[in-house]
């Protein structure tokens, strides 16, 4: 074989290293973005698609969006009456709801424990209207079967439109306080109920 046709098998094998190890590094990336229970982008994901989406905003490229932030009600409760596992199922069946609702430009994560946030981008809380009621009542009647008792989910959900002049902290900050205000009125609402 001559040099010439050595350096390019060489240079061939090379090639292919360097998309074998482009491949396993965006494996891994994927891997730290990723929760590896529901399939949802984890924190650290989330936060680098927030980042991404504010700074579009800002360039105008982007018209905004709704951060709806997701907390499931009596999960604890689940998880100590029924264990881990049904916890955990319960979680994944949320996740299955939440990527089915969102368009593959938005970004949805499991934050951690039972908390979830979707980022609905490019658009406005009104054109988002019916998709977030339509959302609200999917995660508010669900129920999963465990072990021959029908275990109930739901879920209290907070939302932030923002736009160029909001901050992350702040569209956080906003989100998490609805969704609080939504869970609180949620028990209270429920005290009542079984008071009468």
């Amino acid at each position: 074989m001559s040099l010439l046709g050595q350096a390019q098998t060489e240079l061939d094998q090379n090639r292919r290293q360097i998309e074998e190890l482009k491949s396993k590094i965006a494996h891994f990336e994927e891997a730290a973005t990723t929760d590896l229970l529901t399939g949802l982008k984890n924190r650290r994901g989330f936060e680098q698609a927030f980042e991404g989406e504010l700074d579009r905003v800002q360039r105008g490229k982007s018209v905004g969006g709704v951060l709806l932030m997701i907390d499931m009600d009596n999960f604890k409760a689940i998880n100590d009456t029924y264990g881990h596992q049904a916890g955990d199922t319960c979680l994944k069946l949320v996740g299955q709801v939440i990527k089915h609702e969102v368009r593959a430009m938005d970004a949805a994560a499991r934050m951690g424990g039972d908390e979830f946030v979707i980022l609905m981008t490019d658009t406005t809380a009104e054109a988002l209207l019916a998709r977030i009621q339509g959302l609200i009542w999917k995660l508010n009647n669900l129920s999963l079967i465990w072990e021959g008792t029908e275990l109930q989910i739901s879920a209290s959900i907070g939302m932030k439109p923002y736009d160029r002049n909001h901050s992350a902290a702040e569209i956080f900050s906003c989100a998490d306080k609805d969704m609080y205000n939504n869970k609180r009125k949620s028990k209270e609402a429920s005290r009542t109920a079984a008071q009468n």
